[in-house]
């Protein structure tokens, strides 16, 4: 099953495409793909944004697996400038890290760094 879902922020702009694959959430694994806006000070930007949130999410059960930047890409979708995977253990430890007061305060960040951010969320086959 697929479920697919934008969220947009107060103007209209997207600022997340979320696909979500093969619900229950039980140790669901995150893949997002991140796409900058052009310029080196938008790719510092972010890293900032990550470095910080990367001290805060483990709190809440994030296990990292990768961080990728592509070096190729074929289909219709874009090449993105980084591919991360990593996984919650629960879905209430996801929620909480979004409601998070030291994430919220992270949030702009991305938001001004990013032309583009598409998670897929989906369960582990084997």
């Amino acid at each position: 099953m697929i479920i697919g879902h934008k969220t947009l922020d107060l103007y209209g702009k997207m600022l997340f495409e979320t696909v979500i694959i093969k619900p229950p959430f039980h140790k669901s694994n995150l893949m997002p793909t991140v796409y900058f806006k052009e310029g080196e000070r938008y790719k510092q930007q972010f890293a900032e944004y990550h470095d910080e949130a990367c001290t805060i999410i483990p709190e809440f059960g994030t296990h990292f697996e990768r961080f990728l930047e592509p070096v190729d890409s074929q289909g219709d979708l874009p090449q993105p400038n980084e591919i991360h995977r990593f996984y919650f253990d629960s879905r209430e430890g996801m929620q909480a890290m979004v409601s998070d007061e030291r994430m919220q305060k992270l949030f702009p960040k991305i938001d001004e760094s990013l032309d583009n951010l598409i998670f897929m969320i989906g369960e582990a086959i084997q």
